[in-house]
């Protein structure tokens, strides 16, 4: 969670860095979230094509907000065996 209430402005590099970040975590399973961002940094950010990489929906007007999605957030069950149609446990096997 990045709290973006003190910066109004952002330079090019700045933003491919937080966009080479975002992708980096995002392979890893990890999303940004970015909280309290003041609207001529959005309108930036917007410039720089930034929102096609994280996705409006990781922009937050409160920390609370952020957590409170976080907390609810439920990550998709494992894939079932494919064979059998259901999970695997390999204690029974």
């Amino acid at each position: 969670m990045v709290a973006t209430l003190a910066p109004r402005l952002i330079d090019v590099t700045a933003a491919d860095m937080l966009e080479q970040l975002s992708a980096e975590l995002r392979a890893q399973g990890v999303h940004l979230a970015f909280v309290e961002m003041r609207a001529r940094l959005r309108t930036q950010m917007r410039r720089y094509a930034f929102f096609r990489v994280l996705g409006k929906d990781h922009l937050y007007n409160s920390i609370d907000a952020a957590v409170a999605a976080i907390a609810a957030y439920v990550p998709p069950d494992p894939d079932p065996d494919p064979k059998s149609g259901h999970e695997t446990d390999d204690e029974d096997s």
